[in-house]
């Protein structure tokens, strides 16, 4: 793999999003809370051939952004490598975000121990605009909050992990997802609403 590659697939990949969030909005508020169908992925950018027969991951990874300048795994996560993986993440989010026809997401739980300055609050309706500069913070560690919707949601756990879910399946998103070196599978988020959070593996 050449040094060019990833921003060659980062380029690619902001074009698919823009592409699709491009499209028409499907507005979901006839719908109550918890009574749509969902299709709910795990996206993440460890490699699910890399698990136990119980899930757990067996590999020694960096798992956050406190991480960068460690030596994990017999590598330094350098700024760079953080930050493309991070774009990952983010472009997947979004293309998600604009296959599922989510025109808007919600701020709910939000944490916010260190008070550090934030610009949402619980209830602010953040725009498909604004959700990537949220999750820029979130999984910066910044502070804390579940995104929802009525047909959908973004959730984030330890480790970066990222819960994403959406009214049906998104085959474009789940092929840019793996472009980007990311791996969704189908898997409920341990976040949902009066839920207890479980083990992420």
């Amino acid at each position: 793999m050449t040094r060019q590659q990833p921003e060659i697939e980062a380029t690619s990949a902001a074009r698919t999003v823009l592409k699709l969030l491009a499209r028409p909005q499907l507005t979901m508020r006839n719908m109550e809370w918890g009574q749509s169908a969902m299709i709910e992925y795990r996206v993440t950018k460890y490699d699910p051939a890399k698990r136990d027969a119980r899930g757990a991951y067996l590999c020694a990874e960096w798992t956050s952004f406190k991480d960068i300048g460690r030596a994990i795994g017999g590598a330094v996560l350098t700024a760079e490598e953080y930050r493309r993986v991070e774009q990952a993440y983010v472009d997947s989010a979004l293309a998600f975000v604009a296959e599922g026809k989510l025109s808007s997401l919600i701020v709910e739980g939000l944490e916010n121990p260190e008070k550090r300055p934030v610009k949402v609050q619980d209830g602010s309706v953040c725009s498909a605009e604004e959700i990537g500069e949220l999750i820029r913070q979130l999984l910066r560690e910044e502070y804390w909050c579940r995104l929802e919707a009525q047909s959908g949601f973004i959730h984030f756990g330890w480790d970066y992990y990222m819960y994403i879910g959406v009214p049906h399946r998104c085959v474009e998103a789940e092929r840019l997802s793996r472009r980007m070196g990311l791996y969704p599978e189908e898997f409920a988020s341990p976040y949902k609403r009066d839920d207890e959070v479980v083990t992420e593996g």
